[in-house]
């Protein structure tokens, strides 16, 4: 992933011009659904993961040991990156980095915790549980798409109070599905294209979601996961892509309100050759929302996105395209029934062909608004209406 340092130069920042295709196929942009939106944005997320062929001279600021020579590190700017790229185990990197650092705790005991899973047998407090996918190896320049099946890995019907995903090096993304399978089973490779009621989801390589009080996800007994993930291996050499997923979890009966994914996307861009222009689209909230986070999308020819009310509330702003850093309202932002939300992406097309919605960030662009709220009645996707 890349990440973007105000005062020096990024050892990330250079993949910005080898941006990936997205795996999206044969889509029209006018013909997708709002899941078929949601499910383009997961596959065509693209975004920087390293310069594996740079190489660090007598001039450079020191980086920490084992980051500047690791492959797909760069400046190791989250503790999962630091350990990992050091040699450390992936299970005891994600218990160290846990939240603020501390140790995860304990997964549950006591179920089956089958491949990768760890299952509990009744709940006492707040516990932790933990998946983890088998290791997929790639080849160097190899990219993948690969998901794993987890029976519940929590015995009974829980409330998901907070989620924690940590990916090895060569990482583009990855989410938890609700609705995996009843039963375990082997890391495969799967299609850009699926796309199920997300749990958790992260473009980072350590990423917490940890919701207000009061607030949370909602988990059945008889719910299988499914983690799903993208994978570009930038470096000369093979690596093993892992993914650990980490859920804070308490019996059912605490939550006042379940918690949604709120995603806005606009596929009417059209830019021509060698000039510059810009996509808005503008949603209405069909209900009282409570915004815990938002956070932007777009690819390689974008310059500026905004967000903001009917009121000129500015709710997201900023430049980045590659590793854009979400918005956090604390509180969460409250906003009324019928609000508009107007979301704007700027461009200059570089290109001699016009630019248009698409898959590639080397020759397409996209517009997408997401982030989540409360309440969402049975965890429902909040799409732009």
């Amino acid at each position: 992933m890349a990440r973007k340092g105000p005062a020096s130069p990024n050892p990330r920042a250079c993949n910005a011009a080898r941006s990936r295709p997205g795996l999206v196929k044969g889509a029209s942009a006018a013909t997708l659904s709002p899941n078929m939106r949601l499910a383009a944005f997961m596959a065509l997320v693209s975004l920087t993961v390293g310069c594996s062929g740079s190489s660090k001279t007598d001039a450079d600021p020191p980086l920490e040991p084992g980051c500047s020579a690791a492959p797909q590190c760069g400046d190791c700017a989250t503790c999962f990156e630091s350990c990992t790229c050091k040699g450390g185990d992936t299970s005891s990197c994600a218990d160290q980095c846990s939240g603020t650092g501390g140790s995860a705790g304990a997964t549950g005991s006591g179920g089956s915790s089958g491949a990768g899973g760890a299952g509990t047998g009744g709940l006492s407090g707040v516990q932790t549980v933990t998946i983890k996918t088998s290791p997929r190896s790639l080849a160097p320049g190899e990219e993948a798409f690969f998901c794993q099946n987890f029976s519940n890995p929590f015995g009974q019907d829980v409330e998901v109070l907070e989620s924690e995903s940590f990916m090895t090096p060569g990482s583009h993304h990855m989410f938890v599905f609700y609705g995996g399978s009843v039963t375990d089973g082997p890391v495969h490779d799967c299609s850009g294209l699926e796309f199920k009621k997300p749990l958790h989801t992260a473009q980072t390589p350590q990423h917490l979601t940890k919701y207000p009080a009061g607030v949370g996800r909602v988990v059945n007994a008889n719910t299988g996961l499914r983690i799903s993930a993208h994978y570009f291996n930038t470096s000369s050499k093979p690596v093993e892509a892992v993914i650990t997923a980490t859920f804070k979890v308490v019996s059912v009966g605490s939550l006042t309100h379940q918690a949604g994914s709120l995603f806005f996307l606009n596929p009417n861009i059209f830019v021509e050759p060698f000039q510059t222009g810009k996509a808005t689209e503008t949603c209405t909230l069909p209900s009282d929302v409570n915004v815990i986070d938002v956070v932007s999308h777009m690819h390689s020819f974008s310059t500026n996105f905004e967000a903001k009310t009917d009121a000129g509330k500015v709710v997201y702003e900023g430049t980045e395209w590659d590793d854009p850093k979400p918005n956090v309202f604390t509180p969460p932002l409250a906003l009324s029934k019928g609000t508009k939300i107007t979301y704007t992406c700027d461009y200059k097309n570089t290109l001699s062909t016009p630019l248009t919605f698409g898959e590639s960030a080397e020759t397409n662009e996209m517009c997408i608004l997401s982030g989540t709220y409360f309440p969402a009645p049975n965890g429902t996707t909040l799409d732009c209406q």
